[in-house]
């Protein structure tokens, strides 16, 4: 499935109504509880698919995250959005010398992380290696800003 073309879809798109539909998902609505001038936003965990929408206050999908699992997120996986077994294969192979390449790394409860994230004018594209197996992709569109 590709998942890149259904960044910026209205949650009410027939596609994303399909794919909630499918998978029995349910919408959460996450408002601002605490009134700290937060957006509001909308999640839809596609459970079984390692899969996480998240809308903006518009209701547009703003962000997808993708958890690697392999026997399952193995089909999101094609020409537009690589599978990279390292940040070092991600860098040198099919975006050497990217203008809008950030690279870091860390700690996480423990767990050392590597990171790669491409910045693209339509698409940012997020790789987490945990501690040097890709573990989450998270595709997120730029040009949706919290409202």
């Amino acid at each position: 499935m590709d998942l890149i073309p259904l960044l910026g879809l209205q949650l009410k798109d027939p596609c994303i109504i399909e794919i909630l539909e499918l998978a029995s998902a349910d919408v959460v609505y996450d408002f601002d509880r605490l009134f700290e001038g937060l957006s509001d936003k909308y999640w839809a965990t596609i459970n079984g698919f390692g899969l996480q929408f998240g809308f903006d206050a518009e209701q547009r999908l703003k962000t997808i995250f993708i958890s690697v699992i392999p026997e399952v997120s193995d089909a999101y996986f094609n020409s537009q959005l690589p599978r990279f077994a390292s940040p070092e294969q991600a860098v040198k192979h099919v975006f050497p010398a990217q203008e809008g390449m950030i690279a870091g790394g860390g700690d996480l409860f423990g767990t050392p992380t590597r990171w790669v994230r491409f910045q693209f004018s339509a698409i940012h594209i997020h790789y987490e290696f945990r501690p040097d197996t890709l573990a989450l992709v998270t595709l997120s569109h730029p040009g949706l800003k919290d409202s």
